[in-house]
């Protein structure tokens, strides 16, 4: 059996993370979970630093989203890794199912349209995440439904050797790119998406959308 790390970016999630970290765990019980708090404000990371069965990587300042992910995939050695947002939006449970998919495949994403089940999403940011994934599938050749995914997995050998510089949500971009581009093994399972119902979502999505655009071609043509 593959080792496995489940990497956590955070930021000031206080009233889920209890939740989140049993769920993980049920799930996944061979799973290494490492959290990397982005400075958070909220008394997150008291929580997390009493949890014995967790990693905590610190960042003094908040670093980005796709720093957080760099600095836990270099942190981190397993053979399969596992990347979930912390909100609970995309369940835990279906790490499981990730975990599974990646035993075959070098990328495994967990989609909300896999299905072509209707998720509670404004129509602007339904009609952007359908145009940036068909800008993909053209240029790299792929037959993806969900690039913005919360839950994704690789196998840590497909990332050997490639270095990642893109320090906030474009990271998922940069990462998915740069696979794309070595032609690599992708498979997409399907995830039941609950919006969440407490905080704020971390990412602007007009701007991120225009950068993901931006993002896209430039890796096809430079990266």
């Amino acid at each position: 059996m593959l080792s496995i790390d489940i990497i956590v970016p955070i930021y000031n999630e206080k009233k889920c993370v209890e939740e989140l970290v049993k769920r993980i765990q049920k799930a996944c019980p061979e799973g290494k979970i490492t959290f990397i708090d982005n400075a958070s404000t909220d008394g997150t990371l008291e929580i997390l630093d009493k949890m014995e069965a967790v990693s905590v990587i610190h960042h003094q300042v908040n670093e980005g989203y796709g720093k957080s992910l760099i600095d836990g995939i270099n942190e981190t050695s397993g053979e399969k890794i596992v990347i979930i947002d912390a909100d609970l939006e995309y369940p835990p449970e279906a790490i499981a199912e990730v975990n599974k998919e990646l035993d075959n495949h070098d990328a495994v994403f967990g989609s909300r349209f896999y299905d072509g089940s209707d998720i509670d999403m404004s129509a602007f940011r339904s009609l952007g995440n359908r145009t940036i994934n068909v800008i993909f599938n053209f240029l790299y050749s792929k037959n993806l439904t969900d690039l913005y995914t919360g839950i994704r997995g690789f196998r840590r050998e497909a990332l050997s050797g490639m270095d990642f510089d893109r320090h906030g949500f474009e990271f998922v971009l940069e990462i998915s790119c740069k696979l794309a581009k070595k032609s690599f093994r992708f498979k997409e399972v399907a995830v039941i998406y609950n919006p969440r119902s407490t905080g704020k979502s971390k990412m602007k999505h007009i701007p991120e959308a225009l950068k993901f655009a931006f993002w896209i071609l430039y890796y096809r043509v430079l990266g």
